[in-house]
């Protein structure tokens, strides 16, 4: 399986929630196996990066709690 980099953001209700947005957190660790996690953006910003398998994608956006989940993509820079 391909491995790619994602963002997850989290809903309004639970991202300035510390304990609801580590309980979603853990969630996402048990239904994905996410590794590479940022840690200090999770801690900074709230979002969560890391590494999943492609198809744990659909698993990541069913977990309560989660707003949008974005495959990383390289930018263009002129």
């Amino acid at each position: 399986m391909s491995h790619v980099k994602i963002h997850v953001t989290f809903n309004r209700d639970i991202s300035g929630d510390l304990e609801a947005r580590a309980k979603a957190v853990a969630e996402i660790h048990r239904v994905s196996g996410i590794t590479e996690v940022n840690q200090k953006r999770l801690e900074r910003y709230g979002l969560l990066s890391g590494m999943v398998e492609e198809s744990k994608i659909g698993e990541i956006r069913g977990v309560k709690g989660v707003g949008k989940v974005e495959a990383d993509r390289v930018r263009d820079v002129i």
